[in-house]
């Protein structure tokens, strides 16, 4: 058996793709991919407080960066987990080359995606990027406002997070964080951002980190599963907190979302996503705690609501086109409408606003007048979804509700066990958000299916 599946080279990262090379190895085929070339731009975050970047939080970002690459371009063959190595130069790798820290960092690593990741750090002999040369920049200005920073995908939840929270708390200002690679996506941040700074003015900010690739050759073939990809977006969120001057992420998804209960207890083809699970959040305060010597939570106030429930102020007060205009989906089309109505985030936005009684006036791909053909797998989702509220109807009618629910869905109680250290998290509680979402299931479930059925 091979030690490796893939090795994945790095120079050190720069903020242009002008060098920065990144050298990937199939042990399988015994190929190398030498044309690819690695960017992160980090000089937004530089502006906060106007401070330079860190040693330590620029080997957070590279760390980030060389991960969401490796997922990317690695494939994975059928269930079997993938073993890679990182070699990546780091500025401060005596940190990170600590036994302790290195384990918790594979560990965390192999909850988020189950492959197997190994990493060897190398000594950094580059100046580093700009973000991280303390230029003489003006010493920012104390608005004596409290900030907190969030993470902002462009999605529904974190914008219907957000929302609620400036809605109940009018001195705290908040820093969202976008990042990833794809300019559609930091479109959709930007205009949900102006959404919220139209609603709330002077209250909020956005800052973005964009990561790109680039194949000279076109020679590699991207993974469209990035399991990695939770475990990255809340790294980077981390690492703007830290420039912030807090010690806490803040991460709005509503708890069946979160949680992200499989829809059958044998499941084939159906992803599900530990990207904001709570023993996941958890799991990366541990690590995050460790490496920067002092406490970081992650925390996600909207763990036990559900999406409807998330939704219905701003739904409700004037803000539902700026709701429309959030993206769910996870299998997103080239042409409009961008979002595919089948996919199991799609299907569960729709339920939360159709349980409000509104119109959804977001463009799916599965409506009638899209031009796309109805495909025999589009109900695929729906009826997954469908099956799993009937068995959870069951479970929490029993007597004993509590043991039914935990012996069929096993991680509820590490999530009462772990996450309720620092948050308060009972049986009551999870029992609570999936009674108000078997009910509005009940409630709506004739208005979506009709376009599932032949």
């Amino acid at each position: 058996m091979r030690e490796f599946d893939y090795t994945c080279i790095f120079d050190p990262i720069g903020e242009e793709l002008k060098k920065g090379q990144m050298r990937l190895i199939d042990h399988a085929t015994n190929q190398t991919y030498d044309d690819l070339l690695v960017a992160v731009d980090d000089g937004q975050l530089a502006l906060i407080n106007y401070k330079a970047i860190s040693p330590l939080l620029a080997d957070l970002i590279d760390i980030a960066t060389a991960i969401h690459m490796a997922d990317r371009l690695s494939k994975s063959s059928g269930n079997m987990p993938r073993r890679m190595l990182l070699r990546l130069p780091l500025r401060k790798r005596e940190v990170f080359n600590r036994s302790s820290i290195h384990k918790k960092l594979q560990d965390v690593l192999y909850w988020f995606t189950e492959d197997n990741w190994f990493f060897d750090f190398l000594p950094y002999t580059e100046h580093g990027r700009s973000a991280q040369i303390n230029t003489q920049l003006p010493l920012s200005q104390d608005t004596g406002y409290p900030t907190h920073v969030a993470l902002w995908s462009g999605g529904l939840d974190s914008f219907a997070g957000v929302y609620q929270q400036l809605l109940r708390d009018d001195t705290t200002h908040y820093t969202l964080f976008g990042t990833g690679s794809n300019n559609m996506i930091f479109h959709t941040q930007k205009r949900t951002a102006e959404a919220i700074e139209k609603k709330f003015p002077k209250r909020t900010k956005l800052v973005q980190l964009p990561f790109r690739l680039k194949d000279r050759n076109s020679s590699v073939k991207k993974s469209s599963c990035a399991r990695s990809r939770g475990f990255i977006f809340i790294l980077l969120g981390a690492i703007c907190a830290c420039q912030e001057g807090q010690n806490t992420l803040y991460i709005y998804e509503n708890g069946i979302g979160a949680i992200n209960l499989p829809f059958r207890k044998s499941e084939v083809g159906l992803d599900h996503s530990r990207s904001v699970h709570p023993l996941s959040l958890y799991y990366m305060g541990e690590l995050l705690s460790s490496i920067l010597e002092k406490p970081f939570l992650f925390e996600n106030p909207f763990l036990f609501w559900t999406k409807a429930q998330m939704c219905k102020e701003p739904l409700q007060a004037g803000s539902a086109k700026a709701v429309f205009s959030t993206i769910s989906c996870d299998s997103r089309h080239r042409k409009q409408p961008i979002q595919c109505g089948y996919c199991s985030s799609c299907i569960l936005r729709r339920q939360a606003i159709a349980v409000h009684g509104i119109a959804d006036q977001t463009g799916y791909q599965i409506m009638k007048g899209s031009g796309r053909p109805r495909r025999p797998d589009d109900g695929t989702h729906y009826y997954a979804m469908l099956e799993q509220v009937n068995t959870m109807r069951v479970l929490l009618s029993a007597d004993d509700n509590w043991q039914k629910m935990s012996q069929y869905y096993r991680n509820l109680v590490d999530i009462v066990e772990k996450v309720g250290e620092h948050q308060a998290v009972t049986q009551d509680h999870i029992l609570r958000l999936y009674q108000n979402y078997v009910h509005e299931w009940d409630s709506v479930r004739h208005t979506i299916g009709p376009e599932f059925i032949e």
